[in-house]
């Protein structure tokens, strides 16, 4: 069975919608929910997790209200930006509108989201939309099929920048080979890490874009997806001055999101209400990550390996609070005030936290997951790209010396 959400406020176009997916529901099972305003999407978006959400885009935010040109549009945005929504697995935008047909293209194209021209007087529409639910049961169908208690993959990697991030990734891997899947506009690879007869199976993917919404959905896709043992990020990071060393690999615990809270007027003056939320990794996987951090022989091999310009300072491990944010920080004096979160504060990034609370909210099996940034900048007006690849570097291959040495896996399926 899937779960459909339809948003349309006009009933001639509904009932088109509707007789479309009546064909597939005499011999599959298809649970349909019809709204036909903002408000009661977002009601449904916050409570459920929808396997299809169909949506117009000029749509009032109540029934009772004027018609927002933009509104799917908004809305998509609001939802895809807010990791307490339950994001749909597959977005269609259905508009008769040419402009909106346009603009949402425009927005949308690259973005996990299929937008669909409706004309009444044309087929077309149909045979697409057809097309895509089909696409939907037959991915749902081979999911059932799978055992459900048991993982699938060793080891899941995310990462936020393709051309730094997922480049070191690919130079690590012993093997590399694209993987596509059927309505989903990401790019996956299965790769592995070998030494002699040990073989680690894994999954790794570049976020579309920076930040904690865009790794939270990429976090939770790939649970869906490949069911790994570990989902790890790796990559770069900045550091606070005089507490880590540029190059230095950061395991964040705790990770939080320091700009959660609220601003309020107190005596006149604009204040900001911190509310951090902070979520720690597993015990056991912090003690293997604490073990390794002692390992200076390995550590010092890592580095010497790396024959590009580099950090003066020796590479060392630190397991600590790292707090995550929605901007590049550039400016030293925020930092100053994150520290008031947490006095022990050892660096800034944008995704970590969205990578935490995915697999803290995510389907079980739950996979283990941890972080491992490397220091590249202080997130002040000195900040450069100058280490960038090696801090890249440096992450990935304790990584890769952790899952071939160190971590324990559960029993997974034939790939």
């Amino acid at each position: 069975m899937i779960k459909i959400l339809i948003m349309e406020d006009n009933h001639e176009k509904m009932k088109n919608i509707g007789s479309v997916i009546s064909h597939f529901e005499t011999e599959k099972s298809c649970d349909i929910v019809i709204v036909s305003d903002i408000i009661s999407a977002k009601k449904e978006l916050r409570n459920i997790q929808y396997d299809l959400f169909i949506l117009d885009i000029q749509v009032p935010n109540r029934f009772d209200s004027e018609i927002i040109i933009d509104g799917g549009i908004r809305l998509l945005k609001e939802i895809k930006g807010n990791v307490r929504n339950n994001i749909p697995a597959n977005i269609i935008c259905l508009t008769a509108h040419t402009e909106s047909f346009q603009d949402a293209t425009n927005i949308f194209e690259n973005n996990l989201v299929k937008i669909i021209k409706y004309d009444e007087t044309s087929t077309n529409w149909e045979k697409s939309l057809s097309s895509s639910i089909n696409d939907i049961f037959q991915y749902k169908e081979g999911l059932d099929k799978r055992k459900k208690d048991q993982f699938e993959y060793h080891l899941a990697i995310i990462c936020a920048l393709e051309k730094v991030e997922l480049e070191s990734i690919k130079n690590t891997a012993s093997t590399w080979e694209v993987l596509k899947l059927p309505n989903d506009n990401q790019y996956y690879y299965k790769f592995s890490f070998n030494q002699g007869e040990r073989i680690i199976k894994g999954i790794a993917a570049a976020a579309n874009q920076m930040g904690m919404p865009a790794t939270t959905t990429l976090s939770m896709k790939i649970q869906f997806h490949f069911k790994p043992n570990y989902l790890v990020m790796t990559g770069i990071a900045a550091g606070v001055y005089n507490k880590v060393d540029l190059g230095d690999v950061l395991v964040p615990d705790p990770s939080w999101d320091y700009g959660n809270g609220k601003y309020v007027k107190i005596d006149g003056v604009q204040t900001f209400l911190q509310d951090p939320i902070q979520i720690r990794i597993d015990d056991d996987v912090r003690a293997i990550l604490n073990e390794i951090s002692k390992d200076n022989v390995l550590l010092d091999k890592i580095r010497t390996s790396w024959t590009l310009p580099k950090p003066q300072s020796v590479l060392k491990i630190h397991i600590g609070p790292v707090g995550s944010g929605s901007a590049v920080l550039a400016d030293g004096t925020i930092i100053e005030s994150i520290k008031k979160q947490n006095r022990k504060l050892l660096g800034v990034d944008m995704e970590v936290y969205g990578l935490y609370y995915a697999m803290k909210n995510s389907l079980h099996p739950h996979p283990k997951v941890f972080a491992l940034k490397s220091v590249c900048d202080f997130a002040d007006h000195e900040k450069s790209d100058d280490f960038q690849h090696y801090a890249a570097y440096t992450s990935i291959q304790i990584l890769k010396e952790i899952s071939l040495n160190y971590l324990e896996y559960d029993p997974i399926l034939s790939i």
